[in-house]
């Protein structure tokens, strides 16, 4: 796709990643260690044209991850997050070739792959809360990791769980290019079965602490 069509797809996808990654800064490292991670997977996605960019990006947020991971004494904010987000899209985007290789030619597809667990989370949440009737711009603690937590499962465990998760989808993303189509179809059909067991399993979780808890 090129023009106008392009630059707005653009423009939405990096909104919907700024969201994602602001509203998945809940918990005590977790963003902060997705973050590092795709930096990490950038400098190899990118090649030497991104290196300025996730270089800079993966070391600040080791050095942030010293004071993040819980118990955390500093936090992102609002400022910190969204403005991660926004760093993060536009340099996959800059140092994105696409397939054909021309110039100015990207692929968005292993790029999504790279944060499927943001995007996942973060997008299942809104559907849930949607079928539920509930207000999609009202503050809630209802996306898939707060409500782990909810279950009893460390911040730190689930950080590093998510941060587990995006080096998984980030060696599926470089290597996209390289696989066939019926390989590609196999990836994506298996990410979205995986992320629909995780959710269905994080329900299992919110069931067992709620019945063990004692009565009222």
């Amino acid at each position: 796709l090129e023009g106008p069509v392009a630059i707005g797809l653009v423009a939405v996808g990096l909104t919907a990643l700024v969201n994602a990654v602001n509203s998945m800064d809940g918990i005590d490292g977790l963003i902060g260690a997705v973050a590092m991670v795709v930096a990490v997977v950038g400098i190899a996605f990118a090649g030497p044209a991104g290196w300025p960019l996730f270089i800079p990006i993966a070391g600040a947020c080791a050095g942030f991850l010293v004071w993040n991971w819980a118990p955390a004494s500093i936090f992102m904010g609002d400022a910190g997050s969204q403005f991660l987000g926004l760093l993060l899209g536009t340099a996959l985007l800059a140092g994105s070739t696409g397939s054909t290789g021309s110039p100015g030619s990207i692929d968005v597809v292993p790029i999504a792959i790279l944060v499927a667990p943001l995007l996942f989370d973060t997008g299942f949440t809104l559907i849930r809360r949607a079928r539920a009737g509930r207000d999609l711009f009202a503050g809630h603690r209802e996306h898939l990791y707060q409500r782990l937590v909810h279950g009893g499962v460390a911040h730190r465990s689930v950080a590093a769980g998510y941060a587990a998760a995006t080096a998984v989808t980030g060696i599926l993303a470089l290597a996209w290019a390289e696989l066939a189509a019926l390989g590609q179809a196999v990836v994506l059909v298996g990410l979205f079965g995986v992320g629909m067991v995780f959710a269905a399993w994080v329900s299992q979780r919110e069931r067992e602490a709620a019945a063990a808890m004692p009565a009222a």
